[in-house]
């Protein structure tokens, strides 16, 4: 048996000691195959997913006559090697019989297609894309951080402070952004100011802890109606930006993208809220922080389905 490294066999054969190894090496298998200590046969072949796990067999010519040597699967991580001389089984280094991935066969020809696509030559579309991506991750990682501060806050100090402190620090981020050459707001600078002066002034008059729950919902509520006023104008401002910002998605349309944006603000909505009455301030500080991610995850990416360019 070998690794996905490398690994050896070791078998005689009139007297005489072979040694077969098996590796990885970069994107190929490599076999080799030495007789008494010196290697007598070595072969490259490419690496696909699709044969991973496929027996392969070749040939050697040598005085002991032709050998025929097949390496294959026998579990998921283990492999065995077959000797046959002259066409006859000579040896095997293990009982097991080969097997054939046949339930994980269409996964693995889906990575190699995969991989030849990454290989090939990329569309001036791609590239944007690809460009796209290197530009916004700083904003993804701004969000990240944004959440896991909050969540601190808030069990700290309580959910007032973490409203204000959140809202706070949106607005110099805002600020910041005018002066620094990584977009760190994914190029929603002017809706996050505005959005970040209205959530400092909700934090700041809602001093309640039920009323700090019920801020997200409200939030959401502006939020949707910003994205319907974007959608009756096409999708100029916002449905551009989440066009670019989910660019993994393809080539999606701006209105849809403000339309789709809206409906799912309103279905979060409906969700959040009646968890602000029902979930106590340890357990609403949890899901604000990591379940709400969780939902709004397969909802958004739902609505830009749904916005792709038809």
């Amino acid at each position: 048996m070998f690794s996905l490294n490398s690994d050896r066999f070791k078998f005689d054969l009139d007297g005489v000691a072979y040694e077969v190894e098996l590796r990885v090496e970069g994107e190929d298998w490599v076999y080799v195959v030495e007789r008494d200590g010196v290697a007598v046969y070595e072969e490259k072949r490419a690496l696909r997913a699709s044969e991973f796990y496929l027996p392969y067999g070749f040939e050697v010519h040598l005085p002991e006559g032709r050998l025929r040597f097949v390496a294959g699967a026998i579990s998921s991580f283990s492999f065995a090697l077959e000797v046959y001389q002259e066409d006859k089984l000579y040896w095997r280094s293990s009982e097991k019989p080969f097997k054939s991935p046949t339930r994980a066969q269409g996964l693995l020809e889906w990575l190699d297609r995969q991989n030849e696509k990454s290989h090939s030559a990329k569309t001036p579309e791609q590239l944007r894309r690809e460009e796209d991506a290197k530009r916004l991750r700083p904003a993804l990682a701004v969000d990240i951080v944004f959440g896991v501060l909050f969540f601190f806050v808030a069990r700290e100090y309580g959910l007032v402070s973490a409203a204000v402190l959140g809202a706070c620090a949106t607005f110099a981020l805002v600020i910041v952004d005018r002066f620094v050459k990584p977009d760190l707001t994914g190029g929603f600078a002017v809706f996050g100011a505005i959005m970040a002066l209205i959530s400092a002034g909700l934090a700041l008059s809602l001093q309640d802890e039920l009323a700090v729950k019920l801020r997200g919902s409200i939030m959401g509520l502006i939020g949707a109606s910003f994205m319907f006023v974007d959608w009756l104008n096409d999708g100029r401002y916002l449905g551009r930006r989440f066009a670019r910002y989910f660019y993994a998605f393809g080539a999606i349309n701006p209105k849809r993208a403000s339309l789709a944006v809206c409906v799912s603000g309103l279905l979060l909505v409906a969700i959040d809220t009646p968890l602000a009455f029902t979930l106590s301030t340890a357990q609403w500080i949890w899901y604000n922080a990591f379940l709400d991610s969780l939902i709004a995850i397969p909802i958004v990416l739902g609505a830009m389905w749904f916005a792709k360019e038809r």
